[in-house]
């Protein structure tokens, strides 16, 4: 069998009842995380979201006084998470971080930004 077959294969399991049905429980999934993220860091930390309704994407805007790498570095050395600087997007980015991922690591960094940043 060659690389093609298993593409195949795995288009036409994709496309099955089964396949479409967990799709969209790894939508809803994700969707409910950033729902719940969204909250936490609007709530807890006090900060800024947009996203995170129809993607389960968000872009955070800095505290007043901070900028990208600020709030990124926030995240990574308090906290132990990894984030994207919203510069890394390119300039109109600058003073966003952008957010996604694992909602318990997540929603732990909330709380721990949310204490950090004030």
């Amino acid at each position: 069998m060659d690389l093609f077959h298993h593409i195949k294969a795995g288009g036409r399991a994709v496309m099955s009842d089964v396949g479409q049905e967990e799709m969209q429980e790894l939508i809803e999934y994700y969707m409910a995380n950033a729902n719940s993220l969204r909250a936490v860091l609007t709530e807890v930390g006090r900060l800024e979201v947009y996203g995170g309704v129809h993607c389960p994407y968000l872009w955070v805007r800095a505290p007043p006084g901070q900028n990208s790498w600020q709030v990124w570095e926030t995240f990574l050395k308090e906290c132990h998470i990894v984030t994207t600087p919203g510069v890394g997007f390119g300039s109109e980015g600058e003073g966003f971080l952008f957010v996604t991922g694992d909602f318990v690591v997540l929603v732990v960094a909330c709380v721990c930004v949310g204490v950090s940043i004030q």
